[in-house]
């Protein structure tokens, strides 16, 4: 039987490039630095604690197919799915995608 890995792609600080700066900016004036600092720690931890799991998942990753959508996904509005495809679902948040 397949199984689905289903993950959240959520990008690191290094990830938005040369628009870096004004993406931290930007999040800085709405939220502030406290939480940007925060933000960006969620996140290391995030991929931090993926990659552990990862390890210990009995998966042939010789057999794996990886596929990647970049779009957003704002689960529960019209014409998205209504939550995460996940034992234990979690809301995207306001504007995010993941």
């Amino acid at each position: 039987m397949r199984k689905l890995f289903y993950i959240p792609i959520v990008h690191t600080p290094e990830d938005h490039g040369s628009h870096l700066e004004m993406v931290k900016r930007v999040y800085i004036s709405r939220y502030g630095l406290l939480k940007w600092q925060e933000h960006v720690k969620a996140i290391s931890e995030f991929w931090q604690k993926l990659s552990e799991a990862f390890l210990t998942w009995s998966v042939d990753y010789t057999k794996v197919r990886v596929y990647q959508d970049s779009l957003p996904v704002i689960y529960g509005q019209e014409g998205c799915a209504p939550h995460p495809p996940s034992p234990s679902p979690q809301a995207c948040g306001e504007g995010e995608g993941g």
